[in-house]
């Protein structure tokens, strides 16, 4: 008989239910096969039968109990290397005979060539010359090139020349910046010319996307943008702010502040100084001054009228604020916000220039808990302005289903928790080029919230999504 297949080894991978594996070679008993499951050595009649032996089409292996749903089952054949033909002198030779002595010795070269392939071995264009011996086994050591290139050594780590001069000394001084700056991040600076390390609020500040720095100026200060660093006037080492100039940022706008510099305090003031122009007071939320003393701290205000008022704060306020940096919304159809940590009991979800590129898809917020987003309940509709109320289908609807491919959407939506498992959502809407649409409703869902998804019905092409999240009572 010839033997077709060249395979001594084959791998499978248990479903829990599959309790017969097939090998597709010759083996002489069954015996000659070494049986694993998920690494472990199993052992013949007592976990497993072998069927086939003596046919070059081999058989299967077939277990007591199925392996287990992701476990390995790897089958080895293992021919014994003995002759066991025995040829008496001027006896017969029948043709059988010398066939499976010569099967035996094909079979060991099958596996010869099996543990080869598992081996390290050299590249056949190498022209290496050197001595492959390993080294004798040493404790803790490691196992490289010698300095010639021509054969092996053990080298024990940190101590001996495998790493480079000019390495150890830059790990010296890597090492030597981050001494006492524990739970900091490192990165390269701006010029690309050194190291720098940043806390993690710091990092929270860049993904955010600070402007820009602005200074406080006879106690104004005066921003361009919706997000800023604000510093002393003359670098002094504490400064009031009382009012904040408006003249750039609209009705509705919101206004992200960050300390500057953690060695000067900017104190902004609760309902103080005397505005003029554009100049509008800051209203806190516990009507208290709040002092921007460190890299960790920020304040987040919106403007309503002719005040600034507090949306959130990183510290000292009642409750802990996590704000969570924005996301690109572009190639999805939904952004996702996932494991919100217990007890979340307020949700701001600051939407900006979102767009999709289906038109009359419309945009939701949907909520959800461990068993999923919920599709479904949301009670409450969305009102644009200059068009007809639209009640809510599967979720809190903040664009209408008219939107058109490429419309910018911008939007601010709050969620409040009531009791339970019931949310209370409001919020504002505006398309650029268009009108401010409103929405209100509420929601019960099934557990605990620990999710929030916003949704479109084609496919996002432009945009990001942030929240800041509070929990407490």
């Amino acid at each position: 008989m010839t033997i077709s297949s060249t395979n001594s080894r084959w791998e499978y991978t248990g479903n829990g239910a599959t309790t017969a594996f097939a090998y597709d070679n010759l083996i002489f008993d069954d015996s000659d096969l070494k049986v694993y499951v998920a690494g472990t050595l199993k052992t013949l009649t007592t976990d497993y039968t072998v069927s086939g032996a003596g046919g070059t089409s081999g058989g299967n292996v077939t277990f007591g109990s199925a392996p287990a749903s992701g476990a390995s089952v790897v089958i080895v054949r293992d021919v014994p290397a003995t002759q066991p033909q025995d040829y008496e002198y001027r006896g017969s030779v029948s043709a059988e005979g010398l066939e499976r002595a010569l099967d035996r010795a094909t079979v060991l070269i099958q596996q010869l060539k099996t543990l080869i392939a598992r081996s390290l071995v050299l590249p056949d264009a190498t022209t290496f010359s050197g001595d492959l011996e390993l080294p004798s086994p040493s404790a803790s050591t490691l196992l490289g090139w010698n300095a010639a290139g021509d054969g092996l050594s053990n080298y024990t780590p940190n101590t001996d020349t495998y790493v480079d001069s000019d390495a150890l000394a830059l790990l010296d001084a890597l090492l030597a910046s981050l001494s006492g700056n524990g739970l900091s991040m490192l990165r390269v600076n701006a010029g690309g010319t050194a190291l720098e390390t940043r806390t993690p609020a710091e990092v929270a500040l860049d993904v955010v996307g600070l402007t820009s720095e602005i200074t406080i100026a006879s106690g104004v200060a005066t921003p361009t943008a919706t997000s800023h660093t604000v510093d002393t006037e003359s670098d002094a080492a504490s400064d009031d702010l009382d009012l904040i100039d408006a003249t750039n940022l609209g009705d509705g706008a919101l206004l992200f502040l960050a300390a500057q510099d953690g060695a000067r305090t900017v104190v902004v003031k609760h309902d103080s100084g005397s505005p003029t122009g554009n100049q509008k007071k800051i209203y806190l939320a516990d009507d208290s001054d709040f002092s921007l003393d460190d890299a960790e701290k920020w304040l987040l205000l919106k403007r309503r009228g002719d005040a600034w008022q507090e949306v959130c704060r990183s510290s000292g306020a009642a409750s802990a604020w996590t704000f969570v940096s924005p996301i690109s919304a572009s190639g999805g159809a939904n952004v996702d916000f996932t494991s919100l940590p217990a007890g979340v009991r307020e949700a701001y979800i600051l939407i900006d220039g979102l767009s999709h590129n289906a038109g009359g898809a419309g945009m939701t917020v949907q909520l959800g808990d461990s068993g999923g987003f919920e599709t479904s309940g949301y009670s409450g509709g969305f009102y644009p302005a200059g068009g007809s109320h639209q009640a809510f289908s599967n979720g809190f609807d903040f664009a209408s289903s008219s939107t058109t491919a490429a419309s910018s959407m911008h939007a601010l939506i709050h969620l409040v928790h009531e009791t339970g498992n019931t949310w209370f959502a409001a919020g504002h809407s505006a398309k650029v080029g268009s009108d401010v649409g409103h929405l209100m409703g509420v929601k019960q869902i099934s557990a605990e919230l620990d999710r929030i998804r916003v949704a479109t019905g084609g496919t996002y092409d432009a945009g990001t999504v942030a929240i800041l999240y509070r929990v407490g009572t």
